[in-house]
């Protein structure tokens, strides 16, 4: 109702059907196996706009109770030694 756009996507893998996770998991290629593991600490995104046109992203992590900051750096990390 207050949201004339909304987006959400959920990354959180664990929760799809587990032969779709291992269809991506095994059958993908190169480049969804490396956005696979870069989103691999995500829970979900999502993104609004109200009706006065001010937008809302989200982003949230499965695990809450470390820094968000620090649970980036290392994904960042962890995906340039796989390089």
């Amino acid at each position: 109702k207050k949201s004339p756009a909304l987006f959400y996507l959920n990354l959180d893998l664990e929760t799809y059907p587990e032969n779709l996770r291992a269809m991506l998991k095994n059958n993908a290629p190169g480049e969804v196996k490396t956005f696979l593991s870069a989103v691999e600490p995500l829970k979900d995104v999502s993104y609004s706009v109200d009706e006065k046109s001010t937008f809302t992203f989200s982003l949230k992590f499965k695990d809450d109770k470390q820094n968000s900051l620090k649970t980036i750096l290392k994904t960042i990390d962890d995906a340039a030694s796989r390089q």
